[in-house]
């Protein structure tokens, strides 16, 4: 944890605003909770943090029976960090991130729900150098960092390299496209769980993910994980209020040569919702997690980091629903994780029983 700075205080200044006048929109019509939108789809995009499972945002309500959804979720992020851990571990990430999940989700019963993640990961050099460059400068804090890169004439250069010794960890190929660790979900949400007029839904969540990933090249852990995760929602009118609490625990890793401690991860998010009408939301959240080594004296490796987003969610049909928005590291050090993105999603809902059109809204 570093202290606020005056450039990062603004940031957050503004991100309060907003946030604010959300809150203060009169919201007295009401809205069926199967039109709400649910939390934006967006995970800790920090390269580090990839490289082990984290579950995606989401609400607390499984899919009903022989429901169906397929989604895509894409987001850019710009990472750039640099420094020296102990015993002579050095590190650099200077890269922009594509992630792209391709998920599908199936209700198999009343209160259960499973599915399957397939992550897609492409690295590649920094195209959004010069838009942060000229933000940064706007509200007067630039990191030392990426002033000195602007000197040096080195925006949009690939880095990816983390040794030990000059003994490789991690090292990326710019421009490489490869398949991450592919993970599988169980959400539970039985009957006494679900929402009341003064309870909130409650749902269980338990993942397992695989080492498909190439770990050297930065696509994966070289291990298996397992997650455990609660959801909890509640509505009221026009408004939502979300909550994820997580655990993951890496099985088995790819680093025990190289000294590296992996620890389990903790990650948790906050978020809300405000519909505008059934069609049109604005969704705002802010989510933590632990680092998932410890006593490297790297901040992209042992730091907690924080991403808040805000986007807005559109549902044109009730099978159809798109979110976009922007996310940034406000609170915590910036080298901890990814340093701005911007993401877009996609989901389609559909029935394997025809004729069944059960709570399509939701």
């Amino acid at each position: 944890m570093i202290p606020l700075r005056v450039g990062k205080g603004i940031r957050a200044v503004i991100g309060v605003g907003l946030v604010a006048w959300t809150l203060l929109v009169p919201g007295g019509v009401e809205v069926w909770a199967e039109e709400v939108h649910g939390p934006l789809a967006i995970r800790n995009q920090s390269p580090i943090h990839l490289l082990f499972f984290q579950f995606v945002p989401e609400r607390a309500v499984p899919l009903d029976y022989n429901q169906v959804l397929l989604r895509l979720d894409i987001a850019e992020t710009n990472t750039l960090t640099a420094g020296t851990g102990r015993d002579g571990l050095n590190g650099r990430l200077d890269l922009e991130t594509t992630y792209a999940n391709l998920q599908a989700r199936v209700g198999l019963a009343e209160d259960w729900e499973a599915g399957v993640d397939l992550p897609i990961i492409y690295m590649h050099g920094e195209f959004m150098d010069g838009f942060i460059d000229w933000f940064e400068r706007l509200i007067h804090y630039e990191r030392n960092i990426r002033a000195e890169e602007r000197k040096q004439d080195a925006r949009n250069e690939y880095t990816y390299d983390v040794s030990r010794n000059s003994e490789p960890i991690l090292k990326g190929s710019e421009g490489r496209i490869g398949l991450g660790d592919v993970a599988f979900q169980l959400k539970w949400a039985p009957p006494p769980l679900r929402e009341t007029a003064s309870t909130p839904a409650v749902a269980l969540r338990f993942a397992v993910k695989v080492p498909s990933g190439d770990a050297k090249a930065g696509f994966g852990s070289g291990g298996p994980d397992i997650a455990f995760g609660l959801a909890f929602e509640k509505t009221l009118k026009r408004w939502s209020l979300y909550g994820n609490l997580n655990m993951t625990v890496p099985l088995a890793d790819d680093f025990e040569n190289s000294d590296l401690n992996v620890q389990p991860i903790f990650s948790g998010m906050l978020g809300f919702e405000y519909r505008f009408n059934p069609s049109l939301a604005l969704v705002g959240q802010l989510s933590a997690s632990s680092p998932p080594f410890r006593d490297t004296e790297l901040d992209f490796l042992d730091g907690w980091t924080d991403w808040p987003a805000l986007g807005l969610s559109w549902a044109p049909t009730p099978a159809w629903r798109l979110q976009l928005g922007i996310m940034e590291n406000l609170f915590t050090s910036a080298d901890a994780g990814a340093d701005f993105g911007f993401f877009l999603s996609a989901s389609y809902r559909f029935s394997l029983a025809p004729g069944d059109s059960r709570n399509e809204h939701r």
